[in-house]
């Protein structure tokens, strides 16, 4: 980066070298459908975060209810927190996927369109388990379980509008051109 004695750094001639200088790097022209794929992506693993936190709120809920040996025998609370385990590692790796997406995404790597693809299925996938989990353990919670469903299912429909919205690029002809050159 040179710097100029325009912008205030006297004693600093136009042609001096200020450290650290930067390696130039080129940039590559990217489709304005992929920058949006990139952001969706990274939005996704937020609120993918925000779905991973109340899971595990609901989950904590659950096995902190009543007595262990009267739970235990409840079939009910015994599959809920067992399939909300099952959800909360979903969901993690969930996560993981979207970011490497995004990072791939980023790098104009050809495993992109792969990863984006298996994420976006891993989106719908656990984002279903973790709505049906949310029913399944309601008979359990109680009033608060509505409470809880009511947050999951506002982020489950945003986060599978979002996956139908970044298929729908995924499969534009400059994308895949773009991806898959």
């Amino acid at each position: 980066m040179r710097w100029s004695i325009e912008r205030g750094h006297e004693g600093v001639k136009p042609t001096d070298t200020v450290w650290p200088m930067a390696s130039p790097q080129v940039k590559t022209w990217r489709p304005g459908a992929v920058e949006q794929i990139r952001i969706l992506t990274w939005f996704q693993v937020h609120l993918t975060v925000i779905t991973l936190i109340v899971v595990i709120g609901e989950g904590a809920i659950l096995s902190g209810q009543g007595d262990w040996a009267y739970l235990m025998y409840r079939d009910d609370a015994r599959r809920g927190t067992g399939t909300m385990l099952t959800v909360m590692l979903m969901l993690a790796s969930t996560m993981v996927l979207l970011a490497l997406t995004a990072f791939a995404l980023r790098r104009d790597w050809a495993v992109a369109l792969p990863l984006a693809i298996l994420a976006e299925v891993g989106v719908v996938v656990s984002v279903c388990l973790a709505m049906w989990a949310s029913f399944e353990s309601r008979g359990v919670l109680g009033a608060l379980t509505w409470l809880f469903a009511a947050g999951l299912g506002l982020l489950s429909l945003f986060l599978v509008s979002l996956s139908g919205w970044i298929v729908t690029l995924l499969f534009r002809a400059e994308v895949r051109r773009f991806l898959l050159r």
